[in-house]
């Protein structure tokens, strides 16, 4: 294939908005669309050598794949093992185990589904995942399984190859605009939804391969400020685009369309092409996958190290420092190696020494999720166990089976088979802080006779006006049917919830919250239910377990204050006949909150039975003191 450095000067263009807008740079609240700009670029690139092989008689499937290896796995697998490394060697228990599951999914080429699975609801407690960049690496791997097989099916019939990718695309159009709303992360990460973006680099490449007689008069006819026109829309598009936007969406085909606009158009003698051919603009272009790979887990590492020691932009720059450094030696010592197959020479040693190496890295990641290969501070600092442990449940129940963002998420601990006249029918209501409580206080009324247990946890929900909102409503309904219990179901409501959060408004905003809170509370009274309020925990500004690892953060933990309004509805309560669990003793030092906190506020499970003993709560009598 004959080079076109502006094609490089496009992969510039692409990875310079996607690295400045992971760095928190506003500017560029568009950048995440470069990734888009990838797919187009990779079709086109990938379908037009296969042609040519075609064309040649030298087409073979196990030829593609050695090309592929050389050309993704040596900078991917440098990335990874690196990273994987100074996490281990610097990170907590639980986000090496993150990071070591995360490796197991990007051997396989599939952490997409990975992050279509996991990475939810806390997005907005914890970093996101380290890898979390490579999804689109998965997709494009994903849909390079499918494209060298249709061509190779199809090789004697072109027109026939077009129409399908055709059909295909207008398909997975179709299903993206479906999953938008249904299925918003699948949307995002799965090929399903990305594979028309791909295709349509390929189908660019047959247009130019077999029409090029068109292609030239096009070029020719059009002025020379067209292409200008295209990289300024483009760079307009990484401008205005946020993450507001529905995306993908049908605001996708708009940038992926100028991408193949400016690959169709734009030829190195052009102005627009001299300037995407600048030798600057060409070598960031030639360093933009290991940029890309790199600069991603560079930034979440350096900020769970250094943040808010430094300040974002900070570490950003040393981020971006890094990265430019790393990615000049992949590619000019790494990547150089690989493909002039200075090593590695054959294409048998080549593929089956990268398969060694992929299950040899599935392999060290799934002891890393097994917890056979610990992190580094796990061994300098036994204490940190709790971390890592897992809150017991009854056989069949798992946390997810209590809590959700759907309000009618809810889970039966304890079953008794007295009458249900003849026993407690107890309920732990509340967010997510509720659900660190569920299992402690399972474990308190187990050996229990006559008890009925469950929880009805919902997610960002602390049953006041200011949070009716989350989940399109979901706390809003989840309300309303509290707001419906009785005495003939329920007798007794455990609440708690992160009462901190709730109330961050004005002064008005906050006695409105708490007066709906005590409305809830009398209405659960008056129609016989006994209600019992756990009292507001710590809340940090930093996870306390980060701050004991990383001493150079020590002057930046603070513990939130309680709210004053806060203790006055308590005595309000109490007088009402609630029974309220306050905190005897404040924890403020981080040497004592490292050993019970699992982030800024939520719980270990070991966390949640210090909790509880803080307020009083040692036993079931403790937490049901009405009989």
């Amino acid at each position: 294939m004959k080079y076109r450095a502006e094609i490089d000067g496009l992969r510039a263009l692409a990875v310079v908005p996607v690295i400045l807008f992971h760095a928190g740079f506003e500017f560029f609240s568009g950048g995440f669309v470069g990734v888009d700009v990838f797919f187009v670029i990779s079709g086109y690139l990938i379908t037009t050598i296969l042609i040519e092989d075609i064309e040649n008689k030298c087409f073979s499937i196990v030829n593609f794949y050695e090309r592929r290896a050389r050309r993704i796995l040596p900078a991917l697998i440098f990335t990874l093992i690196l990273m994987a490394f100074l996490s281990w060697l610097f990170l907590a228990p639980p986000d090496v185990r993150a990071v070591f599951q995360q490796l197991f999914s990007n051997a396989f080429f599939m952490s997409n589904f990975h992050y279509t699975l996991t990475w939810g609801y806390f997005d907005s407690w914890t970093l996101p995942p380290m890898f979390l960049n490579t999804w689109s690496i998965a997709a494009e791997e994903q849909f390079y399984l499918i494209i060298p097989l249709l061509l190779a099916l199809f090789k004697k019939y072109t027109r026939n190859l077009v129409v399908v990718l055709v059909c295909l695309s207008l398909a997975s159009i179709i299903t993206m605009n479906l999953l938008g709303d249904t299925s918003p992360k699948a949307n995002y990460y799965l090929l399903p939804s990305r594979f028309w973006e791909l295709s349509l680099g390929a189908l660019l490449a047959y247009f130019i391969k077999y029409k090029a007689y068109q292609v030239a008069r096009i070029r020719h006819i059009l002025p020379s400020w067209i292409g200008l026109l295209l990289l300024f829309a483009l760079v307009t598009i990484f401008v205005i685009y946020n993450d507001a936007i529905p995306y993908p969406s049908n605001w996708t085909i708009l940038v992926v369309l100028t991408t193949a606009a400016i690959i169709l158009l734009i030829e190195q003698p052009s102005f627009a092409g001299r300037i995407l051919s600048n030798r600057v603009i060409v070598y960031i272009g030639k360093l933009s996958y290991p940029l890309y790979l790199l600069h991603f887990p560079l930034i979440i590492l350096s900020k769970k190290l250094f943040f808010p020691r430094l300040e974002h932009w900070q570490i950003s720059v040393f981020s971006i420092i890094c990265s430019v450094l790393l990615s000049a030696f992949i590619y000019h010592y790494i990547e150089y190696f690989f493909r002039s197959k200075r090593i590695f020479k054959t294409k048998f040693v080549m593929l089956s020494g990268s398969i060694c190496v992929l299950f040899l890295m599935a392999f060290v990641g799934l002891m890393g999720h097994l917890r056979y290969i610990e992190s580094l501070s796990l061994k300098k600092f036994p204490e940190l166990a709790h971390l890592n442990e897992r809150a017991p449940l009854p056989v069949g129940v798992s946390i997810t089976d209590c809590a959700a963002s759907n309000a009618n998420t809810q889970c039966e601990l304890i079953h008794s088979n007295e009458e249900i006249t003849e026993s407690r029918r107890i309920l732990i209501v509340g967010d997510s802080f509720a659900g660190d409580l569920v299992a402690p206080i399972w474990k308190m009324f187990s050996n229990i006779p006559n008890i009925n247990l469950s929880a009805r946890i919902t997610y960002s929900c602390s049953f006041m006006p200011s949070s009716f909102k989350a989940f399109d409503g979901e706390c809003g309904r989840a309300r309303e049917h509290i707001d419906k219990l009785s005495s003939e179901t329920i007798t007794d409501v455990i609440f708690h919830a992160n009462f901190m959060d709730a109330l961050t408004g004005g002064q008005q905003s906050q006695l409105n919250n708490l007066e709906s809170l005590t409305s809830m509370f009398e209405g659960l009274i008056e129609r016989g239910v006994n209600v019992h309020v756990i009292g507001a925990r710590d809340v940090f500004n930093l996870e306390p377990f980060r701050v004991f690892l990383y001493p150079w953060l020590a002057q930046e933990f603070k513990v939130k204050e309680d709210k004053l309004i806060l203790s006055n509805f308590y005595n309000n309560w109490m007088d009402k006949g609630i029974n309220v669990h306050l905190k005897i003793k404040k924890i403020t030092k981080v040497n004592e909150a490292y050993k019970y906190y699992s982030d800024q506020a939520h719980l270990s499970y070991a966390g949640s039975i210090n909790f509880l003993s803080r307020v009083g709560i040692n036993n079931s009598d403790d937490l049901l003191k009405i009989k």
